[in-house]
């Protein structure tokens, strides 16, 4: 009887788990797998329902009376804690928001620029760019597909919002100092 509480425990358990990933051979497959199984299973269940956009976009900066801009100092920062991401990942990043910045700088505010304000420089900011969506609740994730070019790897990664497929991300990893990092983030919508 006692392993019959077991066994249905780990049933549960198991059942309760919103991650999930399709068993590969390959010793570095599953090192990919590792990585963005641990970034999934952070930002989903931790960093983006505490806040859909913190890593994302970074509060306004006033430079004078009338010029606002993302606060890059800040996100630097931000994007700066998550290891999982390659420093050439966080550079691209960066050099999207200076993109962003550059073009801001370009109007005239007579006050703070309200969320979601139309430059297209600008407008990627207004969807989440790792899980999709505008907060909607993330259900988890399960990764689809893995496949190795040269030296890095290319993994695709359903994101599930009441168990179906919301969005599909797709992420590369490269190796740097024989780590697999993130090194890009793009999302495939069917």
């Amino acid at each position: 009887m006692r392993n019959f509480y077991l066994i249905l425990l780990m049933i549960i358990y198991s059942l309760g788990c919103k991650s999930t990933s399709l068993n590969f051979d390959s010793n570095e497959d599953s090192v990919a797998i590792k990585t963005v199984n641990e970034f999934y299973d952070w930002y989903i269940n931790d960093a983006y329902p505490k806040s859909v956009s913190y890593y994302q976009v970074p509060p306004f900066e006033k430079l004078d009376e009338t010029t606002y801009v993302f606060d890059l100092r800040e996100f630097k920062e931000r994007i700066n804690t998550i290891d999982y991401f390659s420093e050439d990942y966080k550079k691209k990043l960066v050099g999207r928001l200076e993109n962003c910045n550059s073009e801001m700088r370009k109007i005239k505010w007579d006050y703070k620029p309200e969320p979601m304000f139309n430059i297209d420089a600008c407008n990627y900011l207004w969807g989440n760019q790792w899980v999709g969506g505008q907060g909607e609740r993330i259900d988890g994730y399960k990764i689809e597909k893995v496949q190795k070019n040269s030296g890095d790897f290319s993994v695709i990664v359903s994101i599930l919002i009441e168990d179906k497929v919301f969005v599909r991300s797709h992420v590369l990893l490269t190796k740097r100092d024989d780590e697999l990092k993130i090194n890009n983030i793009k999302l495939v919508w069917n």
